[in-house]
């Protein structure tokens, strides 16, 4: 199980907007939020990758709380992309894709040699 939520109640302002939310998601499995604008789907997915703090309720990532999880290690295991627009227009489809290896970069988010290769910038010798 990589995603899995028990009574997850998310909203702002500790005001519950979507209560009693129990989601699993295995590994690889493609999974959508349908819904009209405004009825918390952004919410709901911003809770469960901490931009947002859960009202009530669990989130376990890969069986372990999310509480527990550092921003690293939750990097590592889930991404997500918001409906916030991004500025891009002054970065190469490179940059954007070597964005992938942020997680596992050093302090500096600087690519190795390792990770260019494995996101495809460079050629085994």
């Amino acid at each position: 199980m990589l995603l899995e939520t028990k009574n997850l109640a998310v909203g702002y302002n500790r005001k519950v907007l979507i209560g009693n939310i129990n989601i699993q998601i295995m590994k690889g499995q493609i999974t959508t939020l349908i819904g009209p604008n405004g009825s918390g789907k952004s919410t709901i997915l911003k809770t469960i990758t901490k931009h947002l703090e859960a009202i009530a309720g669990t989130v376990f990532i890969n069986k372990q709380e999310m509480k527990t999880l550092s921003n690293k290690e939750m990097a590592k295991s889930i991404s997500v992309v918001l409906t916030e627009r991004v500025s891009t227009e002054y970065m190469t489809c490179e940059d954007i894709v070597g964005l992938g290896r942020y997680p596992y970069t050093n302090n500096f988010g600087t690519l190795t040699q390792e990770d260019r290769y494995i996101v495809g910038l460079l050629r085994a010798s």
